[in-house]
């Protein structure tokens, strides 16, 4: 892969992370219609990649917040939450 500057790695990286969080989270919540299963799973998911990835995380988030804006990061985790948003309300449909 080519980037334009050191820089460009950041972005990369954060979404890199996010989206083998996301893949991870996703395949353990597949056929959970528990609430508390599906917020289960998505904190040990969270918790898992951040312990093994804590230095990582560190430098993207200083990275985005020194040399990009956190609209940047927001962009990146755009898919994160739009999945969140729509299992809960799968999750909390099925709840009633």
């Amino acid at each position: 892969m080519y980037f334009s500057s050191k820089k460009a790695l950041i972005p990369a990286i954060a979404d890199n992370l996010l989206t083998t969080t996301l893949e991870g989270i996703k395949e353990n919540t597949q056929g959970k219609e528990n609430f508390w299963d599906v917020l289960e799973v998505v904190i040990d998911k969270t918790f898992n990649i951040t312990n093994s990835y804590k230095d990582i995380i560190v430098l993207c988030y200083s990275g985005l917040s020194i040399d990009y804006s956190m609209e940047k990061w927001e962009s990146i985790y755009q898919p994160y939450y739009h999945w969140f948003e729509e299992t809960l309300k799968k999750v909390l449909k099925i709840m009633k």
